[in-house]
């Protein structure tokens, strides 16, 4: 899946990973449930998912690159709640979209398959594990609420597709034991003055580090120099992760649990949208339409 496609309509970044192809998943599927799309467009939507998912699922979903030799970047079979959430809900979603009897089978199969010591029903159960505000974040066990939310997306959409009570009830389990877990990070969302910290909206200065890359392993360490030099040249990005994107990924997941987390918890969710200036913002916007409209515009002043 390419992390974005250049103005020639084509050039992209050769490496994707499972960040980038459980959205592709779950948008599909969500666009193609919602009667938007015309019966031909949504069969076209429906045999493209399909064949990616066949190829994933001939590849055992390790996630590849878009050049052969260039190597694969993820796999949605590691033995976490992270990939255990994201791999039961492409098969589910593709059963759902498609009829198709085997992606049920394989789901079922996936679900209660040994792993290490345990099951993905006792993966997703379990949660992520988020510890308390400010302390340190790792992955995949209590890792940042950007870049592992979206699994609980699929814990949500599972939870709608499931028929069996018991493997609804872990997903549930894990959603509402995550949910309550993300509450204190609400808290750290806070107005940024339009002069603190730099941000450098030149990206181009970062083309000084480029070299050619010949494998994943090369593009990942380019990538990482890059980073920090971003990271040096905009402070301002820090900031705004640690006190609106992260708080907002916090609050989509208490949106995404519902029911009472979301009626006890409202006006702080609301805190995480609203204590901004947004003309003076450089990052972290579509995070606030997810939780705007995953509580539902009729239900913020409920």
């Amino acid at each position: 899946m390419a992390r974005g496609v250049a103005a020639d309509g084509q050039a992209h970044y050769l490496a994707g990973s499972d960040d980038q192809t459980l959205p592709w998943f779950y948008g599909l599927w969500q666009y193609a449930r919602s009667g938007l799309p015309s019966a031909a467009e949504r069969a076209r939507v429906v045999d493209k998912v399909v064949k990616v998912g066949e190829a994933l699922e001939a590849a055992a979903w390790r996630l590849p690159c878009d050049r052969m030799g260039f190597g694969h970047r993820g796999t949605f079979v590691e033995p976490n709640f992270i990939h255990a959430a994201r791999l039961l809900f492409v098969l589910r979603a593709l059963h759902d979209l498609s009829g198709d009897e085997f992606w049920l089978q394989r789901y079922r199969q996936r679900l209660t398959e040994p792993l290490e010591g345990t099951t993905r029903q006792a993966l997703v159960a379990a949660g992520a594990g988020y510890g308390p505000p400010g302390g340190p974040t790792s992955y995949p066990t209590n890792p940042p609420f950007w870049i592992s939310v979206s699994s609980h997306a699929c814990l949500a959409a599972l939870l709608e597709l499931e028929t069996d009570e018991a493997v609804a009830g872990a997903y549930r389990e894990g959603l509402t034991r995550d949910a309550t877990a993300a509450l204190p990070h609400l808290a750290l969302a806070r107005e940024l003055r339009a002069d603190e910290q730099v941000f450098d909206i030149d990206w181009r200065k970062l083309n000084a580090l480029w070299s050619p890359q010949a494998t994943i392993a090369e593009a990942v360490a380019l990538a990482e120099r890059q980073v920090r030099e971003w990271n040096r040249m905009s402070p301002r990005r820090g900031l705004e992760h640690r006190h609106l994107r992260e708080p907002q990924f916090a609050a989509w997941l208490v949106a995404l649990a519902g029911g009472e987390l979301v009626r006890a918890n409202r006006e702080a969710m609301a805190r995480t949208l609203t204590c901004c200036r947004w003309p003076e913002l450089y990052t972290s916007f579509f995070t606030a339409e997810l939780v705007y409209w995953q509580v539902g515009p009729g239900s913020w002043a409920a």
